[in-house]
């Protein structure tokens, strides 16, 4: 039998070779993410993946804490039937929320920055903007532009 014959070769062959894939092994590094992209950055199913990872939306299931929705101009207030859970309650507007003086549009300008200021709020990403500095800025570049938009020229004195 020739196996046997050259049993203690293919004992040392079998040593060796596990101890080579051993070394090697060892030597790999461990994936930084979970997420593996197994088509080309063309491919449309790949750009839409890479798009939707951004989403605001992932973003926060992604990391800690809680999403935080926050609303000017409405009374807490439970309208429904208490007694029918299919009965859904209606909003109650604050009547004495008014934004049009100088003074609630500069707190609501500033709002974000102070909320991030504080320990339990922190902004998602670096480029993060607050949607009330957005809106600002895009009422600035409308105010200066030559040919502001019509959403503009019909909502804006």
């Amino acid at each position: 039998n020739i196996l046997h014959k050259f049993r203690w070769f293919v004992l040392g062959v079998v040593i060796a070779a596990t101890t080579v894939c051993a070394v090697f092994a060892a030597q790999l590094t461990l994936p930084v993410s979970s997420e593996v992209a197994i088509l080309p950055d063309s491919n449309p199913y790949q750009m839409h993946r890479s798009w939707s990872e951004n989403l605001l939306s992932n973003v926060l299931a992604k990391g800690e804490g809680s999403e935080t929705l926050i609303i000017w101009g409405l009374t807490p207030a439970d309208t429904g039937d208490h007694l029918n859970p299919d009965s859904w309650t209606t909003l109650v507007l604050d009547e004495s929320f008014d934004p049009r003086s100088e003074s609630s549009q500069n707190y609501l300008i500033g709002f974000c920055d102070r909320l991030f200021e504080t320990n339990f709020a922190s902004k998602i990403s670096s480029n993060y903007v607050c949607p009330m500095n957005r809106f600002d800025e895009w009422l600035k570049e409308q105010s200066k532009s030559n040919a502001p938009s019509d959403a503009y020229l019909n909502n804006c004195e």
